[in-house]
């Protein structure tokens, strides 16, 4: 229903854009920058200067933080309506919806993230707690708490953000939890070879290694049969790769951002002036194939991806699924024993 690329003569664009960027994960390193579709028609760097809603691809964080403080993918949660007054320190009494239209039972955490489940992930966030979510969303490099500020939404990623950002903060699943930050410039000399400037690697740790590595397990299975961003492998992209799709409200934003073991990408697709895409643009569908064309081409040009390096101790466990605590008589009884690797 929007004007096309061919349709633009002068004036604002108000054709469809996208954006993406391209970063080593164990450097910070950007590889590709693209801002817009036409430089000449737009300056606009939609990659570092734009903020738009994150919806989906913000869970992961919200996982991330709920894992360092003891939850377990195994765990139950329960995929129904968020009742009145059960957020409590919620002022507004605010429900969201699934994207489904469709209300479950109690479902593992992990279902959550991999079916990308709205009331599961604020259940999953009210775990973490909000103080721990809103601080995880900072040293992911996705801005200050102060900007978000403490509301129930902001599990489900009403808050926004540019691509450059959500992209490092993808980058601590493929490290096992640390972030490097993300530059341009490796070096300055002048013309007699004397070096001005060089970048100096600034890193420091987001998550524990247990904890990326959980979350990193489950975006993997994201990728998978029924998980929101199966198509990729459909499109042939057969590197070990985790990801989350990105959809926001009346189709206005569509992202995925992704990762191999050395590089992770963030893709987003919209209009500057936020509007509808069209019916059924989600992440999974438009974005994605945006992503698997440039991490196809990064792979062909030297970037070979390997697969993920596991934490140095990793044990098996039984568990309750109901408490994540070791399994005893009444969990058994129950039948909700399962085995966690941690």
């Amino acid at each position: 229903p929007h004007p096309t690329l061919a349709d633009h003569f002068e004036g604002e664009p108000a054709y469809l854009q996208a954006a993406t960027v391209v970063m080593e994960n164990f450097t910070g390193a950007m590889r590709a920058v693209v801002g817009g579709r036409d430089f000449s028609h737009s300056a606009f760097n939609r990659a570092t200067q734009a903020q738009r809603p994150m919806g989906s691809i913000f869970k992961p964080l919200v996982y991330g933080a709920a894992f360092e403080r003891g939850l377990f993918p195994g765990m139950l949660v329960s995929d129904g309506a968020i009742e009145p007054g059960e957020i409590k320190w919620d002022k507004i009494g605010w429900s969201p919806a699934n994207s489904d239209g469709v209300f479950g039972g109690m479902l593992t955490v992990e279902t959550g993230l991999i079916k990308s489940r709205n009331t599961m992930t604020v259940r999953v966030g009210e775990w973490a707690g909000i103080e721990h979510v809103l601080a995880m969303m900072e040293h992911s490099g996705l801005g200050a708490p102060e900007r978000a500020g403490p509301t129930a939404p902001l599990y489900i990623g009403t808050v926004g953000a540019d691509v450059r950002g959500v992209t490092s903060g993808y980058t601590i699943f493929a490290t096992g939890g640390i972030r490097h930050e993300p530059y341009f410039i490796e070096s300055v000399t002048d013309r007699d070879g004397a070096v001005l400037y060089e970048h100096v690697d600034a890193n420091y740790r987001v998550l524990s290694p247990g904890a990326a590595w959980l979350t990193s397990n489950i975006l993997k299975k994201v990728l998978e049969e029924g998980g929101t961003a199966a198509s990729l492998r459909e499109l042939g992209f057969t590197a070990a790769a985790g990801g989350k799709t990105g959809t926001t409200n009346d189709f206005q934003d569509a992202w995925f951002v992704g990762y191999t073991s050395r590089l992770a990408g963030g893709v987003w697709i919209g209009l500057d002036q936020p509007g509808k895409i069209m019916e059924g643009a989600y992440g999974g569908r438009i974005a994605l194939p945006v992503w698997n064309d440039i991490m196809k081409e990064a792979e062909r040009i030297g970037y070979e991806s390997t697969d993920f390096a596991e934490p140095e101790e990793v044990i098996s466990m039984e568990l309750c699924r109901e408490t994540g605590l070791l399994a005893g008589e009444g969990c058994a009884a129950s039948r909700n024993v399962y085995v966690e690797q941690v």
